[in-house]
């Protein structure tokens, strides 16, 4: 009995190790983002705007649709207002416990980086990767903001994540499947959809880019063992019930504002055109940086190394 114990134990020390320094990126990821943010006043045009309809909502006690100066606040969906009310309650209303969500989501990424890394490279790869992210520039500035773009990135890396895990269980053979992580496919769809919803509520139709990733995979890669995995039916109906709870009661109590505003202005005239354009044409800016992307950097390399082939 005691060896059979002893193997228990060594099979469940990665496991405790795992959660032990998970636990400790989290919080030291917490720290990193919130060093200052009680110092800085709210900046800009947007972090007010999310922390005084967040106050607002308090105050009102509605916590459904959300208003500014008492006007309607159309531009987003609830969660991130909904985060920073939670944060109100244990800091107070102050410009700290408005900025202290998108650091909390920005610390989730993060420690959600190293499992995806057991599953791809390797244990050494996703601890680097977590690092990687939290140190990348806007990373820092938007789990320093009081804005909803953080929650947006948590639930699109995990919608990624989850398809990932369904497309590559569905695109291998097991015996090339790597054993570092027990696999529960039967849930991953689940994650997908609720991803999904949950960023829909953070930033609305631009939180569902994964399903595109996923529908171009299958496009290329017909496999109808694939599609089941991915409960496309059942997936859409648990997803859009996760948002209807909030939609529908949102629409009613606006007569229709939330989905003419939210959706015709701030997403389908967005997307077509110039809302709060600069007056400069944006390629331009683009070219200028293009030197400075890794993927050129990458390019060239490949490129260089494809000429001396040829030489």
């Amino acid at each position: 009995m005691e060896t059979v114990n002893g193997e228990q134990k060594t099979m469940d020390a990665p496991g405790r190790s795992l959660i032990v320094r998970s636990a400790l990126l989290f919080t030291g990821c917490v720290l990193f983002h919130v060093i200052g943010t009680w110092s800085l006043p709210l900046i800009d045009r947007d972090e007010p705007r999310f922390a005084e309809a967040s106050r607002e909502m308090i105050q009102r006690g509605d916590y459904v649709v959300p208003y500014f100066n008492n006007q309607l606040r159309l531009d987003k969906p609830p969660l991130a207002y909904w985060a920073q009310v939670a944060s109100y309650r244990v800091f107070g209303e102050n410009d700290f416990a408005a900025r202290f969500p998108s650091a909390v989501a920005a610390a989730l990424i993060a420690v959600s980086i190293p499992v995806r890394g057991l599953r791809i490279g390797g244990q050494r790869v996703g601890w680097r990767a977590a690092i990687i992210f939290t140190l990348c520039l806007q990373t820092f500035i938007h789990a320093k903001a009081a804005v909803a773009d953080m929650w947006l990135a948590l639930f699109v890396s995990l919608a990624h994540w989850s398809g990932l895990e369904l497309l590559r269980d569905g695109l291998t053979n097991h015996q090339h499947q790597n054993p570092n992580i027990n696999h529960q496919i039967s849930h991953w769809w689940f994650v997908f959809y609720v991803s999904l919803a949950l960023g829909f509520l953070a930033k609305g139709p631009i939180a569902w880019t994964p399903l595109l990733t996923v529908a171009c995979t299958i496009f290329y890669a017909p496999n109808l063992q694939l599609r089941r995995r991915f409960k496309f039916v059942r997936g859409i109906v648990l997803m859009l019930a996760i948002i209807g709870m909030w939609g529908i009661p949102a629409l009613i109590q606006t007569h229709g504002e939330f989905l003419r505003i939210g959706i015709g202005r701030h997403v389908i005239a967005r997307s077509l055109g110039a809302m709060e354009g600069h007056g400069w044409n944006s390629l331009g800016g683009y070219v200028l940086l293009l030197p400075f992307y890794f993927v050129t950097a990458f390019t060239c390399a490949e490129i260089m190394a494809q000429a001396r082939q040829h030489r």
